[in-house]
C-alpha cells in the first residue's frame, strides 16, 4: 500500500475567465469611500472543480437566496439606506433592518424573507436579485458577493475553495475524478472576505505538511474511509502532543513514521480490533436526524430530511423507538456498502473539508478539529444510511450528492453547530480517542 504523490499545485499557464465586468452606476461612483469595498487580486491555489463554477441564477434547485438570514456588513448597509433608486428604496425599507445583536461591522444589518416562501426580499418573482440587476453585482453584500467562495491565506498562501450547501457547487465538487486536481490562478476577492488563517508559533512548513499530508491519506483507497478518519486521528493526537510540549518541529519526523505505518499495514492491525457499533452511532448520529426538519415545509432540503426520517422509521412527529432506529440504520449502512461510488463521493467531500476547515488546525486543537469531522462523518453517513434504506436499494451518484449538500445546507451555517457537537461528545463522554475511533467503523 503507498500514498500517491503529493497534490500538485502546478499554476496554470492562464487565469480563469473573468467575468464580464458591470458599469458602475452614477450612485455607485459618487459613494463616500467608507461605503465602498477594495477588490484586490492575488494568485490563488484552488481545486479544479472552482474554475468550473459559475452560479445558474433563477435555474439553482434550491437558491442560496431563500430559506436564509442574510447578513449585511456595515458598508452594503450603508450604501442601501442611501440608494436613491425608486424601486430599490421602499424594498429597503421594509426588508433590510439593523442587527442590534452584531458582533461587528461584518453582520452590521440583515436582510429579511418573504413570509409566504422564505425568498430574500430583494428577489423578483423570476428569482433575480434587484441589488445585482439594478446596481450591479460591486453593491453587493460581503455575504452575497463571496457566496459559496471561502478565500482565506493559510501557510503563506492564498487559496479558495467552495462551500457545499450551494447545489452546483456540491456537484461540481463530488461528481468529478479530476475536481481535486490542483490549479494556480489570479482571482478577484474583496479584502472583507479574505481570512488569514495563522495560528502563532505554527510554521508555515508544519501546517502546510501535516495538511498535505491529510489530502495524500484521504486518497489512499486501499484503507476504508473509516480507516483512513482513524488514521487522522492518531495524527491529530501527535500533533497535541507536540504542540502542548512545543516540538512542533518533529512534524516531519512523525508525518514520516505514520507514512511508514500506514505502507506496511502495521496501523490497520490496531485498528481491526475495533469493533462496530451499529447501535451507538444510532444513538450519537441517527435519532437527532429523525427528528430534525428544515424551516421550509417545501423544496428540495424537506424532500431530502422526509426521506431520512422515512428511512429511520419515523413518524410524521420526527418519533420512532430505538431498536427500530437501529435496525434501520444497520439496514442502510448495507446498502451503503453496495453503493458504487459512495467511498470516492465522500473523499471528495472530505478533501474539501480539508482546504475549508484548515484540518488539522483550523481549531487551534487538532483533537477538537478531529471530534467535529467524526461527528460530520457520522451525520453524514447515518443522512445517507437513512436514504438508502428508504428507497431500499444501492443510492445513485445524485443522491449521495443530494444527501452531502442537504447536510451542508442544514447544519455548516449553523455558528452554534461546532460548539454543540463538542458539548455532546462530552456529555456522552465520547469525547476520548479511543471511543471516538470506535464509533467509526
Amino acid at each position: 500500500m503507498a500514498f500517491r504523490s503529493p497534490p500538485q499545485f502546478a499554476a496554470s499557464r492562464t487565469a480563469a475567465p473573468a467575468s464580464p465586468a458591470r458599469p458602475l452606476t452614477s450612485f455607485w461612483k459618487t459613494l463616500p469611500v467608507d461605503m465602498k469595498q477594495t477588490l484586490v487580486t492575488h494568485t490563488m491555489i484552488v481545486p479544479r472543480y472552482v474554475t468550473r463554477f459559475a452560479c445558474v441564477g433563477p435555474q439553482c434547485p434550491a437558491s442560496c437566496c431563500a430559506g436564509w438570514r442574510v447578513t449585511v456588513d456595515k458598508p452594503a448597509f450603508l450604501r442601501y439606506k442611501a440608494t436613491p433608486d425608486p424601486d430599490l428604496a421602499p424594498r429597503f425599507k421594509i426588508f433590510l433592518q439593523r442587527n442590534r445583536h452584531a458582533r461587528g461591522a461584518h453582520d452590521y444589518g440583515t436582510l429579511k424573507q418573504h413570509d409566504d416562501d422564505g425568498r430574500c426580499g430583494m428577489q423578483d418573482a423570476s428569482g433575480l436579485c434587484q441589488v445585482q440587476m439594478k446596481l450591479g453585482e460591486e453593491a453587493l453584500s460581503n455575504t452575497c458577493h463571496a457566496y459559496p467562495r471561502t478565500t482565506q491565506r493559510f501557510a503563506g498562501q492564498y487559496e479558495q475553495v467552495l462551500t457545499l450547501s450551494c447545489p452546483e457547487a456540491a456537484r461540481l465538487a463530488l461528481l468529478r475524478d479530476d475536481a481535486f486536481d490542483f490549479e494556480a490562478h489570479a482571482l478577484p476577492a474583496r479584502a472583507a472576505t479574505l481570512a488569514d488563517k495563522s495560528f502563532g508559533a505554527l510554521s508555515d512548513n508544519a501546517l502546510f505538511a501535516a495538511r498535505a499530508w491529510t489530502m495524500q491519506l484521504l486518497r489512499v483507497k486501499e484503507l476504508d474511509l473509516a480507516d483512513r478518519l482513524a488514521v487522522l486521528g492518531l495524527l491529530c493526537d501527535q500533533l497535541e502532543t507536540l504542540m502542548r510540549e512545543q516540538r512542533l518541529g518533529q512534524v516531519p519526523v512523525l508525518l514520516d513514521q505514520l507514512t511508514a505505518l500506514v505502507q506496511s499495514g502495521d496501523i490497520l492491525s490496531g485498528l481491526s480490533g475495533l469493533p462496530r457499533n451499529d447501535r451507538r452511532q444510532a444513538e450519537l448520529f441517527a435519532v437527532m436526524l429523525c427528528k430534525w426538519r428544515p424551516q421550509q415545509k417545501r423544496g428540495r432540503l424537506a424532500a431530502v430530511f422526509e426521506r431520512v426520517a422515512a428511512g429511520l422509521g419515523a413518524n410524521e412527529q420526527g418519533q420512532a423507538a430505538l431498536d427500530t432506529i437501529v435496525e434501520r440504520y444497520r439496514a442502510g449502512r448495507a446498502l451503503l456498502d453496495r453503493t458504487e461510488h459512495y467511498d470516492a463521493i465522500l473523499t471528495r467531500f472530505l478533501l474539501n473539508e480539508t482546504i475549508r476547515d484548515t484540518f488539522p488546525w483550523g481549531s487551534g486543537s487538532p483533537l477538537l478539529q478531529h471530534r467535529r469531522w467524526v461527528v460530520v462523518f457520522g451525520i453524514v453517513r447515518g443522512m445517507l444510511a437513512a436514504c438508502a434504506n428508504a428507497v431500499d436499494r444501492p443510492l445513485h451518484d445524485d443522491e449521495i450528492v443530494d444527501g452531502v449538500w442537504a447536510f451542508c445546507r442544514a447544519f455548516q451555517h449553523q455558528s452554534q453547530f461546532a460548539q454543540n457537537v463538542e458539548q455532546t461528545l462530552q456529555q456522552c463522554h465520547w469525547d476520548s480517542l479511543p471511543r471516538l475511533l470506535a464509533v467509526l467503523k
